[in-house]
Formats: C-alpha cells, sequence, structure tokens
C-alpha cells in the first residue's frame, strides 16, 4: 500500500515524472524498503527495550531470607543482601542449592566451592596474597551447588585447580 501511495505522490513530482513509469516505480520500491525498515527498527527497538524490562525485573527478584544464618538452602540471594554492612565480608556460612545474583565482585578467599555454576560471570585467577578491597569476600564458606549469576569471581592461585575442572568457566586471564 505504502508503495502504491509513493508512486502516486511521485507523478507530481517534476524530477521523478522526467523518468516516466521506470521512476513511479522506484519511487514506490524506495517507499516501501524505507517503510519495512522503519517498521522492523521499530520492532527490534522495542524487543530489546522489553529484553532489558524483563532481565531487571528477573535480576530484583530475590528471595527474603536472614543473613544472620550460617545455613542458607534454596534461595534467590543478592549478593550485596549477603553482605556484612559494616564490612564486604562474608564469614562462616554454608550455602546450599541457591542462586547469588550480582552484579557483583566476589573474592574466594577461603573455604569450599562444590558444582556451582556460574551464569554470565567473568573468573579472574589471582595471586593468593593479593589484597582486593573493592570486592565481597568470601571467607570460611561453604557453596555447594549453588549458581552464581552476573558475578566476576576473583580467584585465588590455591583455589584455581577446583575451577579448572569446571565446564563453561569463562576465565579471562590466562592458566
Amino acid at each position: 500500500m505504502i508503495a502504491i501511495i509513493s508512486a502516486f505522490f511521485a507523478t507530481g513530482v517534476v524530477w521523478i515524472n522526467a523518468f516516466g513509469p521506470f521512476g513511479w516505480i522506484m519511487a514506490g520500491l524506495v517507499g516501501f524498503v524505507l517503510t519495512t525498515a522503519g517498521l522492523y527498527l521499530t520492532v527490534s527497538v522495542r524487543g530489546k527495550m522489553e529484553m532489558i524490562s524483563a532481565t531487571r525485573k528477573w535480576r530484583d527478584a530475590v528471595d527474603i531470607f536472614n543473613p544472620m544464618d550460617k545455613q542458607i538452602d534454596g534461595k534467590r540471594i543478592a549478593i550485596r543482601d549477603l553482605m556484612h554492612p559494616a564490612h564486604s565480608f562474608v564469614n562462616d556460612k554454608t550455602i546450599t542449592n541457591c542462586q547469588l545474583v550480582g552484579p557483583a565482585t566476589i573474592l574466594l578467599m577461603s573455604g569450599t566451592v562444590d558444582s556451582c555454576g556460574f551464569l554470565n560471570c567473568d573468573l579472574v585467577r589471582i595471586k593468593d596474597e593479593t589484597m582486593i578491597y573493592s570486592a565481597v569476600a568470601f571467607k570460611e564458606c561453604i557453596l555447594r551447588k549453588c549458581e552464581f549469576i552476573n558475578c566476576t569471581v576473583l580467584v585465588p592461585d590455591n583455589m584455581f585447580d577446583a575451577f579448572k575442572s569446571v565446564r563453561d568457566v569463562n576465565f579471562i586471564t590466562k592458566d
């Protein structure tokens, strides 16, 4: 329909009219292509915006839990809610079957990481004695069957071997 309207209006333009029917057809095709491209762009942008909105809503949907509990099981936890309010440590906790949601930078200082998954995470190997002040540090924690989502995980050399066997881990540093 847009192509026909474009061709009709092209008959009133002198320089297009000079080409005769070929000019009218080309004006119709250009109108069709531009309309199609505009509709495609509109639908693409709307789809991306819906995806961003859904991701934000999903990321912010976390469970309520008591951060003072020594054992946490089967929860969806925002990492910012897990750490101590006065410092960035998570000390002596057993976390099982939980989703730990970022965005966050996590430093695994000591403890056990067993059968955990990493979704949209980057892992960075660091030296054992490196002090990181801007990360949430996990000390003496046992993490079993947890899923880390949208995190940067700092792995000291003494824990690196435990992560080499994990599939689909994105180490962004060399071995």
